[in-house]
């Protein structure tokens, strides 16, 4: 399955965290230097001050016009983050605190929903629907895949999945900035960040999303969620459609759709975890988050999606 745009929780890259630091060499503007073995001889592509892919790991020291020649222990990418990005310590994103670095996630909201997937089932072969997704006030879009115009995705069902743009997928996905005062904060759990994880394998499989969808859930978030203490407000259509509202060519029977949010329980005790103030007064019943649409009875076509959200900090 092809991506077009990576989410902004898996592997993040922008220009603003890429661009060179002071006393580091830049890999696009890398050039070679006679010291090394690698930049030495007489044709236009060794001789100093031709690019040079070995450069990128050289260390240019306190004085940017001195060059040290030994190429340093890591890469000149590692201050960035600090390797706190997906693929190092499992984290869900550009963590910061209890939750995502506000200044890597754009938009005037205060929470980040990540990679929540959405599933199309019911589809005969060669059935075309639109489905665009609407953002309301304080929300907007973050990274989708496959891209998401202005008139949304283009979908036909085929024997290989879902097919956009002349690509196939199993699932479409996007990320996108909301505002976390338009979310219930008072139905949920509590716990460890292995306990709560296994809390919401526990709520899909009761909701009974298909076994592909909660597998791509543990697949996926079984390592992201950082260690410590939450509470997890989950968030049904009702709540979401106040901030990202479906629009489908083609109504379906059934949907069902979850957002978790997850808040370290530390913020909400010191009162600094924005609407959530205090941790759930009840459990959260997730057949709250299943729909039944019975003007379409007929209908196979059904809809389902999950994701997860952090506060931006």
């Amino acid at each position: 399955m092809k991506f077009l745009f990576v989410t902004l929780f898996g592997m993040m890259a922008s220009a603003s965290m890429l661009a060179p630091r002071p006393g580091m060499r830049d890999m696009e503007g890398a050039r070679c230097m006679a010291l090394l073995p690698q930049c030495m001889g007489d044709t236009s592509a060794t001789r100093p001050s031709d690019y040079c892919i070995q450069c990128q790991y050289l260390d240019r020291g306190i004085y940017p016009s001195v060059a040290t020649p030994m190429p340093s222990y890591y890469p000149w990418w590692y201050g960035y983050g600090m390797y706190q990005y997906p693929s190092y310590y499992s984290y869900p994103g550009v963590w910061n605190n209890g939750g995502l670095s506000n200044h890597y996630y754009p938009g005037p909201g205060n929470m980040a929903a990540g990679k929540p997937n959405i599933y199309f089932h019911g589809l005969e072969n060669g059935q075309e629907f639109d489905f665009k997704i609407s953002y309301k006030e304080k929300a907007n879009e973050l990274s989708t895949s496959p891209i998401h115009t202005k008139n949304g995705w283009s979908i036909k069902k085929s024997k290989d999945g879902l097919v956009v743009d002349g690509t196939s997928y199993n699932y479409l996905y996007y990320d996108y900035k909301l505002d976390s005062n338009k979310l219930q904060s008072e139905a949920g759990f509590c716990g460890d960040e292995n306990s709560v994880y296994k809390k919401m394998v526990s709520v899909l499989n009761t909701m009974k999303f298909k076994k592909a969808e909660v597998d791509d859930f543990e697949n996926y978030w079984a390592f992201k969620i950082p260690k410590g203490e939450y509470c997890v407000f989950p968030q049904e259509h009702q709540e979401l459609s106040e901030i990202a509202a479906w629009q489908s060519s083609m109504q379906p029977q059934f949907y069902k759709r979850v957002l978790f949010a997850l808040i370290p329980k530390d913020q909400i005790l010191a009162k600094k975890g924005a609407n959530f103030t205090k941790v759930p007064e009840s459990d959260w019943n997730p057949m709250r988050g299943i729909y039944r649409n019975v003007a379409q009875a007929d209908s196979k076509f059904q809809i389902h999606e999950w994701g997860v959200a952090f506060l931006t900090k």
